[in-house]
């Protein structure tokens, strides 16, 4: 394992390390209180590999690429000794963890002032990760970008399109303003959106080796908590290293299990063959090719109104690895995952994982979509999944 900018003696951290106060959140509105938490920050790079090049600038030799960048927040109390790992999703940096569009408290402040010690990661080749581009990178490093249209329709104003292809859309208030282009919380949201890798599998098979990267330096188990596309890369970075990951908090990730969901249609073909990954997992039966997988799937028609239909196993597997991982999906309201997130429990308790399922609007929380953690009510949203790791005494 390669790291970078990190050394095991504290007093050689290459890092930027600085003591400062957040304050607590109170309540049910989100709004900050005069509780003062005391932390320390520190940065570093992890994983990656060397490859050589030769520019006419710097000469040659050899450079990192697929390294991760960290950051490490540490409350000077630290009450919980299981740390959280924050992943982020499509077009996304950890920037989308430390406050909200609207500039209350992100989730990695209200986890630190829980007592928790935080980690939050840029996936590989985006954002502070950097990306190495051609000639020096000869795999495929096509990127897209979010633009502002589509964040809107899908994400932060699914209520102001008619015609949407999700029949929940409509539901969705709890984005703190209009969600639209010129209204300040969304240019700030917009700002902050970053390219990704097109490539879907690769992006997730160096997730798998960069996160197993982190966790093999943090050196203690952990609760992993993704978001929409870094779901499927949680379940693989545990996959990766059994016995390490605690528990996962899967905020409407990526799926249905083998299929994409156009909202209540079928999209074209096979695109998780594992399931819920691109990349290889562990069944018990051992699974050598996904055909095995896919040979003998059924179909399940959707339990009610408003829901898709799902694609599972007709033999049953256990996921081997995530068997003893503690899973909590939380799905919104109004978001287009309230389509088809139940599939997803569904596999994972027929493949053995003890998995709770979070439906916000069954719950009573109400108004939201897919960036839950970001709107007017996510201080409630965390306070649900903070009694959850409560309740696994974590």
């Amino acid at each position: 394992m390669m790291m970078l900018g990190y050394s095991s003696k504290p007093l050689h951290l290459l890092v930027l390390s600085l003591v400062v106060a957040v304050s607590a959140c109170s309540g049910n509105t989100g709004e900050t209180d005069q509780t003062l938490i005391s932390h320390t920050r520190s940065t570093f790079h992890v994983g990656g590999r060397t490859v050589n090049v030769s520019t006419p600038t710097t000469g040659t030799g050899f450079v990192y690429t697929e390294q991760i960048y960290v950051e490490r927040l540490t409350p000077i109390a630290v009450t919980h000794a299981t740390p959280i790992i924050l992943w982020t999703g499509l077009g996304q940096t950890g920037t989308s963890w430390i406050s909200t569009p609207d500039g209350r408290l992100g989730w990695a402040q209200l986890f630190l002032s829980a007592g928790y010690e935080v980690y939050i990661a840029d996936q590989p080749e985006r954002g502070r990760s950097p990306l190495l581009p051609p000639p020096f990178n000869d795999t495929d490093v096509s990127q897209s970008v979010v633009a502002g249209a589509y964040a809107s329709r899908l994400w932060t104003a699914t209520q102001s399109f008619p015609n949407q292809s999700w029949p929940q859309a409509y539901l969705h208030t709890q984005w703190p303003g209009t969600g639209l282009a010129g209204d300040p919380a969304f240019e700030t949201f917009l700002a902050a959106q970053v390219p990704s890798l097109l490539n879907q599998t690769k992006s997730e098979a160096l997730a798998r080796t960069a996160g197993a990267a982190l966790l093999d330096h943090i050196g203690q188990p952990v609760v992993i908590l993704t978001h929409s596309q870094g779901g499927a890369h949680g379940w693989a970075i545990a996959d990766e290293r059994p016995g390490t990951v605690r528990a996962i908090i899967a905020v409407e990730p990526q799926g249905p299990p083998f299929i994409n969901q156009g909202f209540g249609s079928t999209g074209p073909g096979i695109v998780r063959p594992w399931g819920i990954t691109q990349t290889k997992m562990a069944y018990d039966p051992p699974v050598t090719d996904t055909a095995e997988l896919l040979v003998e799937n059924r179909t399940l028609q959707p339990d009610r109104e408003g829901r898709s239909e799902c694609v599972l196993p007709a033999q049953k597997r256990t996921l081997a690895n995530l068997a003893h991982v503690d899973v909590l999906l939380v799905t919104s309201e109004a978001g287009y995952h309230s389509v088809y997130d139940y599939c997803t429990v569904l596999f994972l308790r027929e493949a053995g994982v003890p998995v709770e399922f979070l439906d916000l609007a069954a719950e009573g929380i109400h108004g939201n979509s897919h960036f839950l953690f970001m709107e007017r009510n996510s201080a409630v949203v965390f306070a649900r999944v903070q009694a959850w790791l409560a309740g696994l005494g974590v």
